[in-house]
């Protein structure tokens, strides 16, 4: 549990929040690990989860010809809008 409270400070969102809220927050964490070009979500797909990036990079590809629009690194979220509804 004290990796994921470390990977929730890396990220823009939950810098500053107290511990007991982190701590909460960590609980409810389920790593997934994903490969090298390996599709994490794909435009289009229905929402239901909140990615918080630990270690390595991620482009982010839309269109048909796969245009990339982003690039995030550790400590980048994405998909947070899927927890607001």
């Amino acid at each position: 549990r004290i990796c994921a409270i470390q990977c929730l400070r890396k990220s823009d969102l939950f810098k500053g929040c107290d511990l007991e809220f982190l701590q909460e927050m960590a609980t409810n964490l389920e790593e997934e690990i994903f490969e090298q070009h390996e599709d994490i979500i794909r435009e289009g797909d229905e929402g239901y989860k909140m990615y918080l990036l630990n270690q390595g990079d991620v482009e982010v590809l839309v269109g048909p010809e796969q245009r990339k629009v982003a690039a995030l690194s550790s400590g980048s979220i994405f998909r947070e809008m899927t927890m607001f509804g």
